[in-house]
């Protein structure tokens, strides 16, 4: 049986997942500057399926 997926909301969770990871980061200048990247790269997938 074929499952069917809705994209919209899987991009959300995902969306909540990179914030969520992005949150556990360690507070150092590298951490801090990738956290920013990948949440910055992370939630603007979700933003230009819109």
């Amino acid at each position: 049986m074929k499952q069917v997926f809705d994209l919209e909301e899987r991009m959300e969770n995902f969306s909540a997942m990179v914030l969520s990871f992005c949150d556990s980061i360690q507070k150092t200048y590298a951490g801090s500057t990738i956290a920013n990247q990948l949440t910055r790269s992370g939630l603007s997938v979700a933003l230009n399926y819109a």
